[in-house]
C-alpha cells in the first residue's frame, strides 16, 4: 500500500503514474530486495497483454519477464479491488492459468498460500481471438504491512505457475503496491 511520488517530474503512461526516481517529500520507491526469479520460456503464443488494478492500468507486450516495479497500484488493507487481467494471443488460444502474489509481510518471499492474492483460469476463447480478459477481485488482508511491496503476476498455459522458476509457455510481470 502507498502512493507514487509526483513532484511534477513524474510521467503518466496508460493512466499509470511512473515513479522515475523523483526525490520529494514522502516519495515511495519501488520495493528492493532479492526476490526469486521467474520468467516465461516461450511467451510468443500467449502473453500478458495488460493489468488493471485500482489506479494501475498497464498495457504490455510479449516478453519473458517484465520488471514494472516502477508502476504502482494504491491499495488499502481490508478493502476489495477489481482486477482485470488481459491475455494476448498470436492465433491459437489455450487455457491460461493466472496467479497474483503480493508480499503482504514484506519478507521478499511469495509465501503460498497466504500471499496468493488471486488465481483464476481464462478458458474457452475462440482461435483467432487477439485478447481475452479475466476479471477477478483482490482483497487486501488486515494483516498486510503498510508500505511499498512487490506484486508478481504470472500467466501460464495449462496449469498454475509457482512464484519462482521458468514457465514453459507464458509470462511473468512484477509491479509495486
Amino acid at each position: 500500500p502507498g502512493t507514487p511520488c509526483d513532484d511534477g517530474n513524474a510521467q503518466t503512461s496508460n493512466d499509470v503514474i511512473q515513479n522515475n526516481g523523483c526525490d520529494c517529500q514522502g516519495a515511495i520507491d519501488p520495493p528492493t530486495g532479492d526476490y526469486c526469479e521467474s520468467e516465461g520460456d516461450f511467451p510468443y503464443h500467449e502473453w500478458i497483454a495488460g493489468i488493471q488494478l485500482n489506479d494501475l492500468n498497464n498495457v504490455s507486450g510479449k516478453s519473458s519477464y517484465s520488471d514494472f516495479t516502477n508502476l504502482f497500484a494504491s491499495l488499502n488493507t481490508t478493502e476489495n479491488y477489481d482486477l482485470i487481467l488481459t491475455t494476448g494471443f498470436s492465433y491459437t488460444t489455450y487455457d491460461e492459468y493466472w496467479k497474483v502474489w503480493i508480499d503482504y509481510n514484506q519478507n521478499n518471499v511469495f509465501d503460498e498460500p497466504s500471499e496468493i492474492a488471486y488465481s483464476g483460469v481464462l478458458s474457452g476463447i475462440e482461435n483467432g481471438t487477439d485478447t481475452g480478459e479475466l476479471i477477478g477481485e483482490i482483497s487486501v488482508p488486515a494483516s498486510a504491512l503498510n508500505g511499498t511491496t512487490r506484486m508478481r503476476v504470472s500467466m501460464q498455459r495449462g496449469s498454475y505457475a509457482a512464484p519462482c522458476g521458468i514457465l514453459p509457455f507464458g509470462e511473468v510481470e512484477d509491479y509495486s503496491v
